[in-house]
């Protein structure tokens, strides 16, 4: 049971009247992913239809790291740990910096999926709020989202100059305060979160060969001679750029021209190119 500040629930009272788009924003360990829960399931108890987009990329309870996820909530639940995705977008980082184009592209095509089977949509955003990239970052995001509402977390005033600039993009916004449950974690924490959501991701996974003229990196020159990749997180992407699922190479072939990368994907026909991320993982073995 959570402890629920009368200022939570005078906001998803009011979000739940209007509907719309919900952009949860607020510094790190300041609660985002608490709200995007109490908000979520209060509106599903409520029989609204409810999506969340996550572009938290390293330390979010939905989807893996590294990703943007789309989730349709259909029943009130405990824990988003284990919630299915409906749709997703590689990101290949644990942070946007260097890749806010990436982030917003990514949120803007998984908000038009959402928007067809929800009537609330919820993006809980990383904890990049303060200094230059952070406006840079919440600035483009908002205005290329367009939200209905704007829910920021914050201890007093740290938000107010960035509320001055992404607040006119908005009809409503709303400053609430951070849950007393709400705390700090540590590095080593964060690192473990991140481990455990690859470890359950993986853990049907099998090694698979992929021919090597399937990696094309946009963002990137890949060059298999000059750098090792085994352990690097990639994403299998499909037609029309969908991500089909995530893996990690364990070995590069330059001889046979072949990739082996492990990963729970059943079709690798359907996979159209490779995109190399800059997440490094353990090099897992198939047992």
């Amino acid at each position: 049971m959570i402890d629920i500040p009368p200022l939570w629930q005078e906001t998803a009272d009011a979000i739940l009247l209007k509907k719309g788009v919900v952009i949860v924003i607020g510094l790190p360990n300041s609660g985002k992913s608490t709200f995007v829960k109490f908000l979520a399931n209060y509106g599903v108890k409520n029989n609204s239809k409810v999506a969340i987009i996550n572009s938290d990329l390293g330390q979010a309870d939905i989807g893996v790291p590294g990703t943007i996820s789309l989730s349709v909530i259909e029943n009130e639940l405990p824990s988003f740990e284990n919630l299915s995705i409906k749709n997703w977008y590689f990101i290949g980082e644990i942070t946007p910096v260097g890749k806010f184009l990436q982030v917003i592209t990514g949120v803007r095509r998984l908000l038009d999926e959402a928007k067809e089977v929800a009537e609330i949509v919820i993006i809980n955003t990383c904890g990049l709020v303060k200094g230059r990239l952070g406006k840079i970052l919440k600035y483009y995001k908002t205005f290329v989202i367009n939200p209905d509402h704007i829910v920021a977390i914050q201890s007093n005033t740290e938000l107010d100059s960035l509320l001055k600039i992404i607040g006119r993009f908005s009809k409503y916004v709303y400053r609430i305060p951070k849950s007393v449950f709400a705390r700090e974690r540590s590095l080593e924490e964060r690192r473990e979160f991140r481990e455990k959501r690859y470890e359950f991701y993986f853990q049907n996974a099998k090694n698979l060969i992929f021919p090597l003229y399937l990696v094309h990196s946009i963002d990137k020159y890949v060059d298999f001679q000059k750098e090792n990749y085994r352990g690097r997180l990639v994403g299998l992407i499909g037609e029309k750029e969908n991500l089909l699922e995530l893996g990690i190479i364990q070995d590069v072939n330059l001889e046979k021209r072949h990739l082996l990368i492990f990963t729970p994907l059943k079709e690798i026909t359907k996979v159209k190119r490779i995109e190399v991320g800059s997440i490094k993982l353990k090099v897992i073995k198939e047992e």
